[in-house]
């Protein structure tokens, strides 16, 4: 994510019960800016964003974990996010690799 498509990843929605769970892309691209160690990624077709991804450096299992994944309500139940989870499933950030967990959901 930068300058050129954030914009973008702040307007990806979600369904209002998925809302409860997840929480926004805007406080995920702040944790990008501010925190160490986490990283952003836009999941797109051509040139249109249609998700997102947060993953993290994650010292409790020493290793990278993606701590949110999210595709616009418009684009769900159409295969995207499978094609996107199997093309970071087999992607190697840094020489590690990455985890799946539930540290991205609101409490």
């Amino acid at each position: 994510m930068d300058k050129n498509n954030y914009k973008e990843c702040i307007n990806l929605k979600l369904t209002s019960e998925q809302e409860r769970y997840v929480s926004s892309n805007l406080l995920s691209l702040v944790q990008t800016a501010y925190e160490d160690d986490f990283y952003s990624l836009g999941i797109y077709n051509n040139d249109m964003m249609l998700g997102f991804i947060l993953y993290d450096y994650d010292l409790s299992i020493n290793g990278w974990s993606m701590s949110r994944f999210m595709i616009d309500y418009k684009y769900q139940n159409q295969g995207i996010g499978e094609k996107a989870l199997r093309g970071t499933r087999y992607e190697n950030w840094n020489n590690k690799c990455i985890g799946f967990g539930d540290r991205g959901s609101k409490k």
